[in-house]
This record gives C-alpha cells, sequence and structure tokens, in this order.
C-alpha cells in the first residue's frame, strides 16, 4: 500500500508522548487530543486519508530512530511494519533525551476494505509493537 511521509511540527502546548505507542488518526480531533498543538506537514486532508503513527518513546541519546518501511492490507487486518535503529557503540549521539516517531498519510482510496480495521504494527523481525481497531468511512 502506498503511503506519504507526514512531519509533526511541535508548537507551544504540544505533548510529547512518554511511552512507545502506536496510533491510527481518522479525523482532525484526533490530532489535537493526541498531541495538543501542533501542525503536520505537508497537511493531510483527513477526509482523503488517514494517518498511522509510531512512537518509540523516550530514548537515552540521539541516534535512535523508529520508521514506518510498510503497510499491507488483508480484509480487515491491515499490518503496519516498522524498522527500529539504534546507535552503535562509537557513534557520535546527541546527549540529550530523544522521542523518535514516524507519521505517514495512506489515502483511503488506498484501502481495500472500510469498516472496522484492525492495524497491527509489527518490527521488522515480525514482533508485535502494537493494536489498534479503527473505525474507517
Amino acid at each position: 500500500m502506498r503511503f506519504s511521509q507526514v512531519e509533526l511540527v511541535p508548537e507551544a502546548g504540544y505533548r510529547e508522548p512518554g511511552v512507545p505507542g502506536c496510533l491510527v488518526l481518522t479525523r482532525p480531533g484526533d490530532i489535537r487530543a493526541a498531541y495538543g498543538n501542533c501542525r503536520l506537514l505537508p497537511a493531510p486532508d483527513l477526509e482523503r486519508c488517514l494517518l498511522v503513527m509510531v512512537h518509540r518513546g523516550p530514548c537515552p541519546t540521539g541516534g535512535h530512530a523508529i520508521r514506518i518501511s510498510g503497510i499491507e492490507q488483508r480484509g480487515d487486518e491491515v499490518t503496519v511494519v516498522t524498522a527500529r535503529r539504534d546507535p552503535r557503540p562509537g557513534d557520535s549521539v546527541t546527549m540529550m533525551i530523544t522521542y523518535p516517531r514516524d507519521c505517514v498519510a495512506v489515502e483511503r482510496s488506498e484501502l481495500a476494505f472500510r469498516g472496522r480495521l484492525h492495524f497491527h504494527f509489527v518490527d521488522e523481525r515480525g514482533a508485535t509493537l502494537g493494536r489498534v481497531t479503527a473505525e474507517i468511512d
């Protein structure tokens, strides 16, 4: 399934999730409820698309990352594959707590089936990171 990157830009009143998590956002109010004040670039039209997000939670230094690398749908099951990266010994990293995340927009027209969908987030080895059920119009 095709998707496009969306950058979440924090503004005054932004709330960073303090724990690892997986989200599927389908309405404009979902963004404010999850994060407080922020902008999304490019600004997605949530009438035509949905947002799929994954957070690693707080990491002790820079150099940690998480990316959504693939999304597949089979019936009402949607698998979101992620890739995590950690710094290697000796890597030069920022010495501050970071909050790696990734956000992608999926056009609703890409979905083979709509309604109550079950999103299963997995890492590159197939280990479950989380599950989310969302109603998609």
